[in-house]
């Protein structure tokens, strides 16, 4: 079962790496990890790692043309490995669950927010007011299990039938529409925010800001934006024809990601300045700058709706993945159907997520592995965001170079690529030596 169109591929893959990750991640990664220095680091990590990576993966994927693990292990054979080595691919798949889990209780706070907005919740409200909104939400652990559980109702329905029948139709949809408002968003919030001090703290890098902390903040942000190393991006190059350019369609999803990012970045700070509001006040920081700039506005509760609105159909694009990655397992390994498989991957998703949900209630004080310095302090909600984005997300990442750019023949990488030719040369350099020794660094620094 093939993409029906090049147009379909890039614009379902693009939904991978349009989400949250870039509208609701990035912004406070970014407030919290010293702005600029973190934009130019994470930049860079697009440009050197994250990018080449994905055009190692698709490879695999397209290689494979199978699901990750039956994908993964058909490239092991084709790099004479023992099968022991096919195990690996667990992992991908165990950091596309997880990252579900907490990621599928975001996505259920924007549904929120977005009938809040239509309903016209936010109007004449305060920052306080609106701070109070959002921790009588985090406060409610019933209602966040109920949201939680209508967003992967929605991807069930989705992922139900024939990927290529309902998915594609969605983000043909999807990721123009948003592209659209986000556009709309930033024109209003530099004329209305504090544009000049957003674009410093944005753009304008403190060096001194650069930690090893900040540097693996910035790969992980990248790899976890661009939806690499996760399985997802495996698992829908295992539907791509061999007629599609490889490079040339990891170049554009790679632009579109960076683009999105940035322009969430445009849209949110110049608006957080005006407010008054510190950056770095973490996974709220959109929930609550947003709706405190945009509601002093006449047309406040238009816009939030269509934002929040936008916003929830990013998330539900990349978390189709996220689902598809371990729902293709049970249907081409165990031979259940794509709709028992579908059902079976998001109860298991959503009963890992409640500890996501009671992580700002019961739970707030609970931080499971606060023995690791690096854990310290961390609730399970922020443990498992670190656990995906700063650790799986770069051993995953390390795992599928070294297979590249070392075990892989070369006649392979080639005829996944296109040819020999400079893109190619350079492309070799970056997955064979730059990319990991430089995630063996950073991760050695830690």
């Amino acid at each position: 079962m093939l993409w029906s169109s090049r147009v379909g591929f890039l614009l379902s893959t693009i939904g991978i790496s349009v989400g949250l990750g870039n509208v609701w991640r990035f912004p406070y990664v970014v407030g919290t990890n010293g702005g600029g220095a973190f934009v130019m680091c994470y930049l860079v990590s697009l440009l050197l790692f994250a990018t080449p990576l994905l055009v190692a993966e698709l490879m695999i994927g397209r290689r494979g043309g199978s699901n990750v693990y039956d994908g993964w292990s058909s490239v092991c054979r084709d790099a004479n490995l023992s099968r022991y080595w096919n195990l690996l691919a667990l992992g991908f798949v165990f950091a596309a669950i997880v990252a579900l889990s907490y990621y599928s209780v975001v996505a259920g706070w924007l549904l929120e927010y977005s009938v809040r907005s239509a309903q016209g919740g936010f109007a004449n409200n305060d920052v306080s007011q609106i701070q109070k909104t959002f921790s009588d939400l985090m406060a409610s652990p019933g209602r966040m299990m109920l949201l939680q559980a209508i967003f992967l109702g929605l991807l069930i329905w989705i992922l139900s039938s024939d990927i290529n029948k309902r998915l594609e139709l969605f983000n043909r949809i999807a990721m123009p529409l948003l592209a659209f408002i986000l556009v709309v968003l930033v024109v209003f919030s530099l004329l209305l925010g504090d544009a000049d001090q957003a674009l410093h703290f944005l753009f304008v890098p403190d060096f001194s800001q650069i930690t090893p902390d900040v540097l693996l903040a910035a790969m992980g942000q990248a790899f976890f934006s661009i939806g690499v190393a996760a399985g997802g991006i495996m698992a829908y190059g295992g539907y791509l024809s061999k007629d599609i350019n490889i490079p040339q369609s990891s170049g554009i999803i790679a632009l579109a990601d960076t683009m999105v990012a940035l322009l969430a970045g445009l849209a949110i700070f110049p608006l957080v300045f005006a407010a008054g509001i510190e950056p770095s006040a973490g996974p709220g920081l959109l929930f609550i700058a947003l709706p405190t700039a945009v509601m002093k506005t006449e047309y406040g509760s238009i816009i939030l709706t269509l934002f929040f609105s936008l916003v929830f159909v990013a998330a539900l694009t990349t978390a189709l993945s996220m689902l598809e990655c371990g729902v293709r397992i049970l249907v081409d390994r165990i031979g259940f159907s794509r709709r028992k498989s579908v059902w079976m991957v998001a109860l298991v998703v959503w009963v890992l997520g409640l500890g996501s949900v009671f992580s700002f209630s019961t739970l707030n004080g609970f931080f499971p592995l606060g023995f690791l310095s690096m854990f310290e302090s961390k609730t399970i909600f922020e443990s498992l965001d670190h656990l995906v984005a700063n650790i799986l997300m770069p051993v995953n990442g390390l795992i599928i170079v070294v297979m590249v750019g070392w075990l892989l023949p070369d006649r392979i990488s080639i005829e996944e690529y296109g040819g020999v030719n400079i893109a190619y040369k350079i492309w070799k350099f970056l997955i064979k030596y730059l990319a990991p020794v430089a995630i063996i660094f950073i991760l050695f620094l830690l």
